[in-house]
């Protein structure tokens, strides 16, 4: 008998062979674009695809009508000529449900649970019931491993500052450990922190947004902030400049650097403020219009070379482009800054790194 989880892992094989399709194909759309013309290796490629996800239709569409038939004696569930049968058949081929409401309520007045399930012929109920097994919304949402022991151990970044109460020390004051800095692009800030330092400590439902124009960057406004009972002359103006950080991009992560043949290759990772959470197997999605870098290599506080509109993580520092930067004085290493390009926002938060 065909499982559920033989459909699911032919479904999830075609979708994937659908997703490399789609890479290879924008690939594809892309020379057409800059060139006039595609790879011919990319439509041989493509046309090998083609035949394999066909082929995986097939297969997905063998395996669904194969569940649809009755499984290998199932017929032997209830005898050929029984009266419920008959009925139920009735009902299938002609619509025709006066004979099954006789025999539901006669169901109901037999305490044996052999009798009881007149509602549907058991073949039909065991499928429903391992279908609802298979596809619990848990299921669907929880990834699948095989391990050899009663659990399994793992870290999960939830992208959320951490904390854990650990003793109190003083009514009404407690203490906080196992804090974790730098989250969420803050770690330009872990450097201006001290021990002993005051912090507050915000909760859901504590703090306000407060919508702004992209025309309000960098205009000062005064703002009075007011606890429970106090009036607005009770609070003093504080001066605060917007500048709209909340959607400038994270900085990029993992810097490297490979040399060959005195070029150098620079490389990154971009990181994403919207849908981020770590999901296996999936890079996180871009959440600007498009992907753009710009990268500066820094001598001093002054950029000597930049690579602008950069559209994928990755740049080439050429050895020529060494000697016309830097003559014969050529460093050992370079310190770079690498920003992501926001439509609306300019360059976001650089991160520095020395290769």
């Amino acid at each position: 008998m065909i499982e559920m989880n033989e459909v699911r892992a032919a479904t999830e094989t075609l979708a994937r062979a659908f997703e490399d399709y789609k890479d290879v194909n924008d690939r594809r759309l892309t020379d057409i674009e800059r060139k006039g013309g595609a790879d011919v290796l990319l439509d041989e490629k493509l046309g090998r695809m083609d035949t394999v996800i066909n082929r995986l239709q097939d297969d997905v569409t063998s395996v669904k009508t194969a569940m649809r038939r009755p499984g290998k004696g199932a017929s032997a569930a209830l005898p050929e000529n029984s009266e419920y049968k008959q009925a139920f058949l009735r009902y299938l081929t002609k619509g025709s449900e006066q004979d099954l409401f006789g025999l539901q309520g006669k169901a109901m007045e037999v305490i044996d649970a052999a009798e009881g399930g007149f509602m549907i012929p058991p073949e039909l109920s065991n499928r429903i019931v391992t279908r609802q097994y298979d596809t619990t919304p848990m299921r669907q949402v929880a990834t699948v491993m095989t391990i050899s022991t009663e659990a399994i151990e793992m870290l999960r970044d939830t992208n959320e500052p951490e904390a854990q109460w650990i003793s109190e020390t003083a009514a009404p004051s407690d203490t906080l450990s196992n804090l974790l800095r730098g989250r969420r692009a803050t770690e330009s800030a872990v450097a201006s922190h001290v021990v002993g330092e005051n912090f507050v400590l915000l909760v859901p439902g504590a703090v306000d947004f407060l919508p702004a124009l992209l025309t309000d960057r960098g205009r000062e406004y005064e703002f009075r902030a007011l606890s429970n009972g106090q009036a607005l002359g009770d609070a003093q103006d504080v001066d605060f400049t917007y500048g709209l950080k909340t959607i400038a991009p994270f900085s990029p992560v993992h810097v490297s650097g490979n040399y060959s043949s005195g070029d150098l290759t620079i490389g990154w990772v971009r990181r994403a403020r919207l849908n981020a959470d770590w999901v296996d197997y999936i890079d996180v999605p871009l959440d600007e219009p498009s992907e753009l870098y710009d990268v500066d290599v820094m001598d001093g506080t002054s950029a000597v070379r930049t690579f602008s509109s950069l559209t994928s993580p990755s740049a080439v520092y050429t050895a020529a482009e060494q000697a016309t930067d830097w003559g014969t004085s050529i460093p050992s290493s370079f310190s770079l800054n690498i920003y992501q390009i926001s439509s609306r926002y300019g360059r976001g938060q650089a991160v520095g790194a020395t290769i």
